[in-house]
């Protein structure tokens, strides 16, 4: 795992990786909508610029296409700029931050969640959050975001700081309803795997073996 290996490289070598648990949510059926979803901070590495940038191509070709931004943070008034500058405003929502027992409500709405960071991303649980739900990802390959996402399985991965290439997996997904579909069934069971209750049985095993 991405950690993992950060670990090796500080001369630590017995590691042994064990992913986060997430809690899963309800799973919904696919809203004949085309709305695309942000969760997380207003920082420069989380990439929200990029995707900002994809609206306009996504836009060209999808005129209902919607996108809700839920976070904030220190490059909110950048990001205002951008929409404004973008001339985008009819495609965007900023949210605001939304409490966690108050997402499922935009993981029901959304067709598809974007995690366009730039920088490393240790994991990313609000990848598992939205696939748990039934949505596939749309991410960038960075840090530990592969080890959760298969790329053409569950959604599809992108080159950090690249909205052509955002823009381009959005349209593919969006256009091709029955494959949305069933990367969004897909997406379920992956989510699964992390289940925190199956992950919690598995932790305790760990602790016996290390006081055993």
């Amino acid at each position: 795992g991405f950690v993992a290996n950060i670990f090796r490289k500080s001369g630590i070598t017995s590691v042994e990786v064990f992913y986060l648990g997430v809690e899963l949510l309800k799973y919904s059926r696919m809203r004949n909508e085309n709305n695309l979803l942000y969760v997380g901070s207003f920082k420069k590495q989380k990439g929200v610029i990029y995707l900002l940038e994809a609206i306009p191509l996504i836009a060209s070709k999808i005129p209902d296409i919607h996108l809700f931004v839920a976070g904030d943070g220190v490059e909110r008034e950048c990001l205002e700029a951008a929409v404004t500058r973008l001339k985008i405003g009819k495609y965007v929502t900023f949210l605001g931050w939304v409490p966690n027992k108050c997402l499922q409500e935009y993981y029901d709405k959304s067709n598809i969640l974007v995690v366009p960071s730039i920088g490393p991303e240790s994991f990313g649980l609000i990848g598992l959050e939205a696939m748990s739900v039934g949505r596939p990802v749309v991410a960038s390959n960075v840090g530990g975001i592969p080890e959760w996402l298969d790329n053409g399985i569950t959604g599809y991965l992108v080159e950090p700081g690249k909205p052509e290439q955002i823009a381009e997996k959005v349209i593919k997904l969006i256009s091709d309803r029955e494959s949305l579909k069933r990367m969004g069934l897909n997406a379920r069971r992956k989510a699964e795997t992390f289940d925190i209750n199956r992950h919690v049985i598995e932790l305790e095993k760990i602790y016996r073996r290390v006081v055993a």
